[in-house]
């Protein structure tokens, strides 16, 4: 198939694979961009958790903590999910 674009538009077969590079190289930047920002939400929740049990709101702490772990679970959940 590569060889047929080659031969319609010669160069089309290298500009297709660059793109298909350039595609790749923003999924893992973006997913890595993803993976670090999750991580700062749940330590954020974790303090603001902590800091309501320090102040003596324990059920404010357990409604925190368990809608972070109930997004998160749904998150991986649907994350390795086949939508095709």
């Amino acid at each position: 198939m590569m060889r047929c674009y080659e031969e319609i538009l010669p160069g089309s077969a290298d500009r297709l694979l660059a793109m298909a590079e350039h595609q790749q190289n923003l999924r893992v930047k973006y997913r890595f961009l993803g993976l670090i920002s999750s991580f700062v939400a749940a330590l954020a929740l974790f303090a603001l958790s902590a800091y309501a049990i320090s102040l003596g709101f324990a059920w404010v702490a357990v409604v925190i903590s368990g809608s972070f772990i109930a997004g998160a679970a749904l998150a991986f959940i649907y994350s390795n999910r086949d939508w095709r």
